[in-house]
């Protein structure tokens, strides 16, 4: 299945696979890509990043930060 996802469809995705509320997979993401940054080069998480949609671009650079944390 190819083609592009937008940010609603693939929320929901995630919530769906994890059994999870939709409303909770902004805070999940965050805790994933804090963790697999915390696992790569900068170089790595550059070439990742480039590879994120703009949407969700914010969230990978805030995981590095520690910021932007979703409650």
């Amino acid at each position: 299945e190819g083609g592009k996802v937008d940010r609603d469809d693939f929320y929901l995705q995630v919530a769906n696979h994890l059994n999870a509320e939709p409303e909770n997979v902004r805070l999940v993401l965050h805790g994933v890509f804090a963790a697999l940054r915390a696992q790569l080069t900068e170089q790595e998480a550059g070439r990742i990043e480039g590879q994120l949609p703009r949407w969700l671009e914010g969230t990978w650079a805030a995981a590095k930060r520690g910021l932007d944390r979703p409650s």
